[in-house]
């Protein structure tokens, strides 16, 4: 695991869930492998929060609160010239279509609940794609 917390140190992951023991749980563990970390609860002033951090990588819920569609947040961020070179990784609880994953312009998806080392692979293959997002076609390899 040393390896692997040397390869993401230095990366910086907003992680955006409504869920206070899982944002507080992700705090926690990626600061625990050298990475910065910026947090919040939903979606709110979400390109001032972006502009102010430029995390490397987003971590996105996909369900936040009764009304907000994280796949909906990350595809409006894929579309747009400002943002969408920052790779969106989905989390959910929830059976999630791999199509609408890859329909929202996210770089990949994780369940919760997940192992560490799945996730930091995944956000660790994120910074060093240089691709925005995959397409349904082009899934994202281990």
């Amino acid at each position: 695991m040393a390896n692997l917390s040397a390869t993401v140190r230095d990366l910086k992951v907003l992680v955006i869930d409504d869920n206070p023991v899982l944002l507080l749980y992700l705090y926690q563990l990626l600061k625990s492998h050298g990475i910065s970390v910026a947090q919040s609860p939903d979606t709110d002033d979400l390109k001032e929060k972006i502009g102010a951090f430029l995390p490397d990588v987003i971590l996105l819920d996909v369900i936040l609160g009764n009304e907000i569609d994280g796949r909906q947040v990350c595809q409006m961020l894929s579309l747009d010239p400002d943002y969408y070179v920052t790779p969106v990784i989905l989390i959910s609880s929830y059976e999630i279509d791999g199509e609408s994953v890859a329909d929202s312009g996210a770089y990949g998806f994780i369940a919760k609940p997940f192992e560490t080392h799945e996730l930091l692979d995944l956000l660790k293959a994120a910074k060093e794609s240089g691709t925005p997002k995959i397409t349904a076609a082009e899934p994202v390899q281990d």
